[in-house]
């Protein structure tokens, strides 16, 4: 097989990366009654992938020939740290692009609504544990640990993921939950970008319309931009704005990275970018030094990142997911359960007792589940970055949440 191929396993596993990005897009091109995965599709396309190359080494470790096997599992194990490495630079692409586009809108928005993207988020993370307490106390054979793996991975959140191996240490402990979050979490992927995408669809709204319920002082912000820009001559770095989004990263690393003792509370890589994000989409500049990345830059890179996250993630997840689901097949349930209720609930409180606009709602959501890719599918669906500003608005207050449950719930086991 090694002098058929005459390939590294580093160079094939590049190969089934792009191949994943090449036919997912392909796929999510394809429309039924109108309706397209978009990048969805890279995410779906990768678990497949990662399933198949599991099967295929499955397959060839039945067949007992050594070099064959070694050969397969160095290719697996290359694709498996090849996607954790590229997966945080997809997350950081696409996360502070986010935030400099939600920037010069984010605190006007948040002001106006501020109480009711709290309720929102408190609301999601709340009934998302109460359903996986129920779960708890129904099914007598799962562990309180395991539940809470589920929790983390119905919700795709690595902090929360991370908060629960903290809070229940040990060596097989960890392989559990991370084998639970694991079940739990495609379904926590694509529930969501399915949510915001039907929902639109199946009441029928007019996308148009609502984008410009949302819009902010778009013309001021206009106005205002000019005449900065008119009052003095700007620094800039570089013509496309590279230099100062990779100093956004570089801060946005380092803020994420700050942990709160006692709890062991950090932002992580996706709350650092995305507040830094914020900040220089808000402020534009430090005196003359121009902190703008030009739209057509920020573009680009949102799309890139979120296809290289989705691309590993799917990937990441398909290797195993196949060998989870059959050891555990109910917790696969359990995590549809966790992720699409308290969404349901939420979006129609938010609807008709908030009597919020309905992409505000739908990008709250998306924060308060913290889906980075449901994100990326509700700014595809409603065809504007406007939506990202409800994402930052709830999406503080779920980490956090999601982070402080398995410190608390331990007292209690």
């Amino acid at each position: 097989m090694k002098e058929i191929l005459s390939l590294t396993p580093a160079l094939i596993g590049l190969l089934i990366f792009f191949g994943v990005l090449f036919i997912g897009y392909a796929l999510g091109r394809i429309k039924v009654k109108g309706i397209a995965l978009g990048t969805s599709g890279v995410f779906i396309l990768a678990i497949v992938a990662g399933c198949v190359l599991s099967a295929i080494l499955s397959i060839v470790d039945k067949s007992g020939v050594e070099e064959d096997i070694n050969y397969i599992k160095s290719i697996t194990g290359g694709v498996s740290t090849f996607t954790g490495q590229l997966s945080n630079v997809g997350l950081a692409l696409f996360i502070t692009s986010v935030g400099f586009t939600a920037g010069p809108t984010f605190i006007q928005n948040f002001k106006s609504k501020a109480f009711k993207y709290i309720i929102i988020s408190v609301m999601i993370i709340f009934l998302a544990l109460g359903i996986a307490m129920l779960i708890y106390a129904i099914d007598k054979d799962i562990k309180m640990h395991e539940i809470l793996g589920i929790m983390m991975g119905a919700m795709t959140s690595t902090p929360g993921l991370s908060s629960n191996l903290n809070a229940f240490p040990g060596e097989e402990i960890a392989k559990t939950i991370n084998a639970v979050n694991a079940i739990a979490y495609p379904f926590g992927v694509l529930g969501v970008c399915f949510f915001v995408q039907l929902t639109p669809r199946i009441m029928r709204v007019d996308m148009k319309e609502e984008v410009e319920k949302i819009r902010i002082n778009k013309v001021e912000d206009a106005v205002k931009e000019e005449s900065d820009k008119a009052e003095k001559k700007m620094i800039t770095l570089d013509r496309l704005g590279l230099g100062v989004f990779s100093l956004a990263v570089i801060l946005g690393i380092i803020v994420g990275a700050l942990t709160i003792p006692g709890i062991k509370f950090k932002l992580t890589l996706t709350g650092g970018s995305l507040i830094v994000g914020l900040l220089f989409g808000h402020f534009k500049k430090i005196g003359r030094f121009s902190l703008e990345v030009p739209k057509s830059t920020l573009k680009v890179l949102k799309e890139l990142g979120l296809a290289i996250f989705l691309a590993c993630s799917g990937l990441s997840g398909g290797l195993k997911f196949i060998e989870n689901v059959q050891m555990h097949p109910l917790y696969f349930f359990y995590g549809a359960l966790i992720t699409f209720i308290p969404m349901l609930i939420v979006f129609i409180f938010a609807k008709f007792t908030l009597k919020m606009e309905l992409l505000n709602i739908l990008g709250a959501i998306t924060g308060g589940m913290t889906s980075t890719p449901a994100l990326g599918a509700l700014i595809e669906v409603a065809d504007t970055d406007d939506v990202g500003s409800s994402y930052t608005s709830t999406y503080p207050f779920a980490l956090f949440l999601l982070v402080l449950i398995p410190q608390i719930l331990k007292m209690f086991v």
